[in-house]
């Protein structure tokens, strides 16, 4: 106990943080795979071609960087879902933040040029449907951090950009590498309402300086 101005606290194991958000304690090295976290801790996470910063957060090259997860059940979504990541795009190319299966034959959420793409595939369609609004229309600058959502309930596809609704709309591949950095990429079985968006939003924006 502290029972005056001469008393000694000692610390045996500390850790000091990169920003105001608390990280989970490890009294070893922390390694570039402590960043990675999988909620439901049902599939392995290779990042073993993936880059890490100073701050062990992933960064991506553009060129051959992707974290990969094998196939599992978890993620088979056919009736409604959400795609929610923080990315800071580095420019305007192919660049994609996540990908079921191949190219074009699930679901995906990416950058394809000026654009930001929101792509499904679900059980009775013919096709693939897509909802591409462009960068400057969501309000994403390329070099910032950006909480970007994809939302289908099941009738409607929706877009949100930092916690605003961007636009709607009804009804084997190498892969394209993302170009810049990726934060949090959380996939959910149900097609998130604006208010829990926004509260996502609004619990991470100060990580992120936003």
């Amino acid at each position: 106990a502290v029972t005056g101005l001469n008393d000694v606290i000692y610390y045996r194991y500390y850790q000091v943080e990169a920003k105001g958000h608390a990280t989970p304690f490890t009294a070893t090295t922390r390694s570039s795979t402590a960043s990675l976290i999988d909620l439901k801790r049902t599939t392995d996470i290779d990042v073993s071609n993936v880059s890490f910063d100073s701050t062990g957060q992933p960064t991506f090259d553009n060129t051959n960087d992707r974290i990969t997860m094998p196939n599992s059940s978890v993620f088979n979504h056919t009736s409604e879902l959400s795609i929610e990541a923080w990315v800071k795009f580095d420019g305007n190319s192919e660049d994609f933040i996540f990908e079921k299966g191949n190219v074009n034959t699930q679901y995906s959420l990416f950058s394809h040029g000026s654009d930001i793409v929101f792509r499904t595939w679900h059980a009775g369609d013919s096709g693939y449907q897509t909802l591409n609004p462009s960068k400057t229309t969501a309000g994403i600058t390329n070099g910032q951090w950006h909480h970007i959502v994809g939302s289908w309930d099941g009738s409607t596809k929706r877009i949100y950009v930092d916690g605003v609704d961007i636009g709607s709309f009804g009804g084997t591949s190498s892969g394209y590498y993302f170009g810049g950095d990726i934060a949090i990429v959380k996939i959910y079985d149900k097609g998130l309402s604006a208010t829990e968006i926004k509260q996502n939003f609004n619990a991470y924006k100060n990580r992120f300086d936003i």
